[in-house]
């Protein structure tokens, strides 16, 4: 009986140890794996907000010719996620997509059309300068929804 305890108490640090450094091994594995799932994400992102944000872009045609790619992004990395980060991710989405919304609900005139921020500013007859603001506030908006999104998206992985 002292010889199984002896063995038993010598093979107790072999088998934590084996453990700990394979439970390490997974951990690195899968935040492998989340890194490229958040990468692929943002590469789909990324080039949306950079046009946007240079002087060239319109935001109305960036968004309506993006977003499907979003769209998709966003559905194969959800799944990803889970719990209080799913449902914040879900959450900033609908905001994201609501914007989408609003520019595909106007047709064909989507892309020349700037989109008052409420209906009382326009009976007042908006000049330019106000009109490129409002763009420049809808842009921003979306910079920042989209910003979120790859913040909640950045998963660490501890255990």
């Amino acid at each position: 009986m002292e010889n199984i305890d002896k063995y038993l108490l010598t093979l107790l640090p072999v088998l934590v140890t084996a453990w700990i450094g394979i439970r390490i091994f997974e951990v690195r594995a899968k935040r492998g794996e989340a890194k490229a799932e958040y990468e692929k994400f943002k590469s789909a992102i990324w080039p949306f907000l950079h046009s946007i944000l240079s002087e060239e872009g319109n935001l109305n045609a960036e968004l309506l010719q993006h977003f499907p790619t979003h769209k998709n992004a966003a559905r194969e990395y959800i799944n990803n996620l889970n719990g209080r980060k799913k449902k914040k991710f879900i959450e900033i989405w609908h905001k994201y997509e609501t914007e989408y919304q609003q520019i595909k609900s106007l047709g064909p005139f989507a892309v020349a059309v700037a989109i008052a921020p409420n209906e009382a500013d326009l009976p007042k007859g908006p000049n330019s300068a106000e009109m490129i603001q409002w763009e420049v506030d809808r842009i921003n908006n979306i910079n920042k929804l989209l910003n979120e999104l790859l913040q909640v998206a950045q998963k660490k992985i501890w255990f």
